[in-house]
């Protein structure tokens, strides 16, 4: 108990500011920590595709293929017809030719996942990738997912009817398809995309709904705003068990009557036990400071009246000390009122980022192709769930932690209150009579002894090295890879 009387302490207690500056990093790198396994447990559950799923595609895969090949789209395919596949899942009722496209995607990010649709087409005598369209994107930043939603059923629609109803030497202002086009197709083509679309479009719909849900929760701003989050949270619970929750020793509250009286009965033994702790009671360190205020010396036996302090005196005393308590306690919740302001901004920030992400892909509009539109399209809305989901989250957590520090100032002034109209209730004159006959020497109260330099002290301050030397690193490995690549 003792070491965690030492711990809390530490953590929350006055410390000079080297220790501060190592404290900080230590509850900064858990609360980074905390945010990571949240974030990326989140992310585990939302971008997971299950096997049932993956068994789901492939049977879509398979029927939409059964659609393709019993109906004779394009003559100039012969007898071998365009074939569509998933990548990204194992599925035996997914044909041969995606066996080579698991686990493919656009391949220009390190560390992504994704799920991606391909479409098969005779080339040259053999059935190859004509196109590949991606459906989400996920991308490690740090070790922190985020996802971006990249394309749909439409757009795999879209696709497979330019190859498959359209010449390859089309251009593309003269493109027919079922949707999106000036020029329409007609007859029988799109009764077949739409059979596709139905087969397609549930598995699909189920992925990217949790996808889009993801997008909205889980991203950098998103995670900075829940490390933030994380670190307001270890900072209230540990003002609290710092500050409010240690008991009272030098007083028991007896309930037994009508209103709760203070016993001071046992304060003779209590007072070494009030010596030996650091983490103190606040209603103790106001008795503390009003038992000073009677101007009592344990060891002369006899002292004279006016050696006393006036009723008044002491009352005055006590009233200062509880104000100073009051403003003690607002100052250390000082950080807690930044920390929130500071995830209500970054809200904003995420914001006014996902929107400028969105207007800069608008102009991806400017096109006469229409599955370039499309993909502008998806790279708008993508935009706009990133600052939409940044405001949620951002605005969620900052309520959050405010109803909790609202807690704890509540809690924080009780306890400050209860104390005071307890040893007002007690009476100036029995606190002097228990001072003079229970309280050694004022020396016992004297605050325990820290060392100067502990063995916590010396861990901060090695992952604080640790830290920097990361940073440098990784700062190092960048600069090298963009020397040897050109860039």
């Amino acid at each position: 108990m003792q070491k965690i009387e030492s711990l809390i302490d530490y953590f929350w207690g006055d410390v000079i500011f080297a220790r501060a500056a190592v404290r900080t990093t230590l509850k900064i790198i858990l609360a980074l920590m905390l945010a990571l396994v949240c974030h990326e447990f989140l992310a585990f559950q939302l971008f997971s595709i299950s096997s049932q799923l993956q068994t789901q595609l492939g049977e879509a895969t398979k029927k939409a293929n059964i659609v393709l090949a019993g109906t004779a789209i394009d003559s100039r395919f012969g007898n071998d017809r365009i074939k569509i596949c998933f990548g990204g899942i194992a599925s035996p009722d997914q044909p041969k030719e995606c066996q080579s496209a698991l686990g493919t995607g656009n391949g220009s990010r390190e560390h992504s996942r994704n799920l991606s649709i391909g479409i098969f087409a005779p080339v040259t005598g053999s059935s190859q990738e004509v196109a590949n369209i991606v459906l989400y994107d996920i991308t490690s930043l740090w070790g922190v997912s985020f996802p971006e939603i990249k394309g749909s059923t439409d757009n795999i629609l879209r696709q497979l009817e330019k190859i498959a109803f359209n010449g390859a030497a089309s251009p593309v202002t003269e493109l027919k398809l079922c949707a999106g086009t000036q020029k329409l197709q007609t007859g029988g083509n799109c009764a077949v995309t739409t059979r596709i679309e139905q087969v397609l479009s549930p598995p699909i719909d189920t992925i990217i709904n949790k996808v889009r849900i993801g997008a909205l929760l889980l991203g950098p701003v998103q995670f900075l705003t829940l490390s933030i989050f994380f670190y307001s949270f270890i900072e209230l619970v540990g003002l609290w068990f710092r500050w409010v929750a240690p008991p009272p020793i030098l007083y028991v509250i007896d309930r037994a009557h009508s209103e709760a009286r203070m016993d001071l009965s046992g304060i003779s033994e209590a007072v070494p036990k009030f010596a030996a702790t650091s983490n103190r009671n606040l209603g103790d360190r106001l008795l503390h400071r009003g038992l000073a205020a009677v101007n009592v010396d344990a060891n002369t036996p006899e002292v004279e009246a006016e050696n006393f302090a006036a009723d008044a005196e002491v009352i005055s005393t006590l009233e200062a000390y509880r104000v100073f308590l009051l403003d003690d306690a607002t100052s250390r919740q000082e950080p807690l009122d930044m920390l929130g302001d500071t995830m209500l901004k970054l809200a904003f920030l995420g914001t006014v980022y996902g929107i400028s992400a969105a207007l800069f892909a608008a102009r991806g509009l400017d096109t006469a192709d229409p599955l370039l539109k499309l993909a502008a399209k998806a790279e708008m809305y993508s935009g706009i769930g990133v600052g939409f989901g940044a405001t949620l989250v951002g605005i969620t957590l900052s309520i959050t932690a405010a109803i909790l520090r609202s807690n704890l100032a509540s809690a924080w002034t009780e306890e400050i209150s209860i104390a005071y109209r307890l040893i007002l209730d007690f009476n100036v004159k029995n606190l002097r009579a228990v001072a003079k006959r229970d309280v050694p020497g004022t020396g016992s109260f004297a605050p325990v002894h820290v060392p100067s330099w502990t063995a916590m002290d010396r861990f901060g301050l090695m992952a604080l090295v640790l830290v920097f030397i990361g940073v440098g690193v990784y700062l190092f490995g960048k600069l090298q890879f963009l020397e040897r690549t050109g860039l």
